[in-house]
Parts: structure tokens; sequence; C-alpha cells
């Protein structure tokens, strides 16, 4: 699993045949930092080479290994273990609250979120995520509708999540972010309209059109305001019928 996996595995000598998990795009991730890109690049050409499988969320991500030598590649996207979402806590604070949970990295869209904030001031935002590579997020805290609750276990994501009125997503459009948001599985399966950033092309194609989604500040804003007057809502028999699709149990069978 990603490439310290792959050089842990190399130090031990083992001649086994391998599969390699890339996850997302991690050649294209705004997180990697410029210089390490061309030694990144070039230790997934011999993984590409060796190994007998590579899987990936990503297409783009497994279209660069079908380009540089892998000899069999599989879209393995994320799952949901429903078993963690099977109570389902049902009282939400009178206030409309909704969450945002995930890493704070660079690819999330800071000004996007900010003007959220500042549109809806009668709209409290929690974020759920620890910094990873930049520091934009404190600028939230100078919000009075926004609170800022650091990193959480993923067995108290479970059980917090029901409690919020709308899940959303605040990620940049890149192509090399067109894997899977496990967050946006969690947030389905705790029962959570989700208004996101149609942050790569196939995004409604695989949540089978359940995602309320924005290319604009405007859409985007019109979602959640729609969402709070009880315009839009969750067809919950599609999200249970795409979440029991969507267990690992299905996944890997």
């Amino acid at each position: 699993y990603w490439p310290n996996g792959y050089l842990d595995f190399k130090r031990t000598n083992i001649k086994f045949e391998f599969i390699f998990d890339a996850d997302h795009n991690i050649l294209d991730d705004s997180n990697l930092y410029p210089k390490d890109k061309v030694c990144l690049e070039k230790l997934l050409k011999e993984i590409s080479g060796k190994s007998r499988l590579v899987v990936c969320a990503s297409k783009s991500m497994l279209d660069w290994f079908k380009e540089n030598g892998a000899k069999k590649t599989f879209r393995l996207r994320n799952g949901i273990d429903l078993s963690r979402f099977a109570v389902r806590k049902q009282n939400k604070p009178e206030r409309f609250t909704v969450v945002y949970c995930g890493i704070l990295s660079n690819w999330v869209d800071y000004d996007l979120l900010k003007r959220v904030v500042e549109r809806n001031p009668d709209i409290d935002f929690v974020i759920i995520g620890k910094p990873f590579l930049n520091n934009n997020y404190r600028e939230l805290g100078d919000y009075s509708n926004v609170y800022l609750w650091g990193e959480k276990s993923a067995d108290e994501v479970a059980e917090l999540l029901p409690g919020f009125h709308a899940g959303l997503g605040f990620y940049i459009k890149d192509p090399f972010l067109d894997g899977d948001s496990m967050k946006i599985y969690e947030y389905l399966a705790a029962g959570l309209p989700v208004v996101c950033t149609r942050y790569h092309s196939s995004l409604q194609e695989d949540f089978n059109g359940l995602l309320f989604l924005g290319e604009s500040f405007s859409e985007f804003n019109k979602n959640l305001q729609d969402i709070k007057a009880g315009k839009l809502y969750l067809d919950k028999e599609r999200v249970d019928a795409f979440l029991e699709n969507a267990t690992w149990e299905k996944r890997i069978s």
C-alpha cells in the first residue's frame, strides 16, 4: 500500500508476487512537493513493471500505470462498513448545523468555504479534521458560526455525523482528485444530504446522482439553502440501495 509499503516489502528481499494499491492519484497530488515528484515517478515506474496487479480508486492514476508498464490494473473504489452507522442519532440541534469532515490539506477550496460561511450567518459550520501541509484553516476560527473540532477517531466520526443536517465537500476541481472521498460515503451512511463541489467529471455518475453538486459558489450556496428550506432532501431508498452495493463485502466479491 502506497510507495512506502512497497519500499518496506522490497527491503525484505522476499520474491513473492505482489499487488500494489495506489489509493488515489499520488503522482499529481497537490500536497506533493515538486522536488519529490521526479523521485516518486521513477519509483512508481519500477512498481508498475514489477507488480502483478495495480489497484486504485483514481481513473487518471490507473491510466498512468497502464501507460507505464503495468501488467494489469483494476479500479478498486472506496467502500463503507454500514455496521458503524447502524444506530443513527436523531436529535439534531435546533439551529441548522452542517459539517465538513476530512483532512485540511491543499485539496480544500478554502476561498469557497469562507464565502459560504460568510453568506450564511444563520448556519453553524463544524469542521472535523486535522491540518496537513496547509494552515489556511486557521482563518476559519475568526467566524462566530464556525467550530473547529479537530481530529476525531473513526468511531467518534460515526457517532457524530448523524447529528448534523448536511455534509459538505469543499474539494478543489483538479484531475488528480478523480477518486473516491470516503467521507461522502460516511455522510450518506449517516443519513445526511451532501452538498459538494463537482471536483471531477465522474462524481455524479460514481454516486448514482445522489449528491447536490455546485459548479460555482452560487450553485453550491443555493443547494445548501434549499436543503435548509426543505426543498432538497435525500431519497433514502436510493441511498440505501447505493450503500448496500458499496459495502466492502461487495467491493471484494
